[in-house]
């Protein structure tokens, strides 16, 4: 049986609501991810699977070990890394050392926008982004509004498609002691 740190297990009531466990397990630590309900599997196994899928040679995403239902929720079992996030780095650090990072990061971003090809994205794929932000959006008159903002594909301005880590937010940007 785990040995769960964190009794009771740390829940996040961001978008998702899905709940982030730290165990101890195998001599070390581990981070668990359970689906918020039965009916955002698809979507937590369909983020897992990008985190599967994304390799580069300057980020790392943590590792999956583990996937497997609880209670009919999807729950997967990745690597713990010991960090900060972004966030907090930029709290803590001096000016020079962020504005340093800020550097490396926007320069990464640039060097790989140059390697994919100028298109338009998809009316769909954008529709369904602003439908996901109207549903973590409560009690806001706006929200209503969103779907109208989606403008024609022919209006759109081409960007490079490429690959996406899909959920790449200073909250989910770590910073090693190392800064790495």
């Amino acid at each position: 049986m785990d040995n769960y740190l964190l009794q009771p297990s740390i829940k996040s009531f961001g978008h998702s609501g899905c709940e982030i466990r730290l165990v101890q397990k195998d001599n070390g630590y581990k981070i668990q991810k359970k689906s918020s309900d039965s009916s955002y599997n698809s979507r937590l196994l369909a983020q897992i699977n990008k985190q599967i899928d994304f390799v580069d040679e300057h980020l790392n995403t943590p590792r999956i070990y583990n996937m497997w239902e609880e209670d009919g929720l999807l729950v997967a079992e990745m690597e713990y890394i010991n960090a900060a996030d972004f966030i907090c780095y930029m709290e803590v650090k001096p000016v020079d050392e962020v504005l340093w990072l800020i550097e490396r990061l926007c320069g990464y971003i640039l060097s790989k926008v140059e390697l994919y090809p100028l298109g338009i994205p998809s009316k769909t794929i954008i529709h369904e982004k602003l439908e996901s932000v109207k549903r973590g959006i409560f009690n806001n008159p706006l929200t209503s509004e969103l779907t109208s903002l989606v403008p024609d594909e022919g209006s759109l301005t081409p960007m490079p498609l490429g690959q996406c880590h899909g959920d790449l937010t200073f909250s989910n940007i770590l910073i090693t002691r190392e800064s790495r």
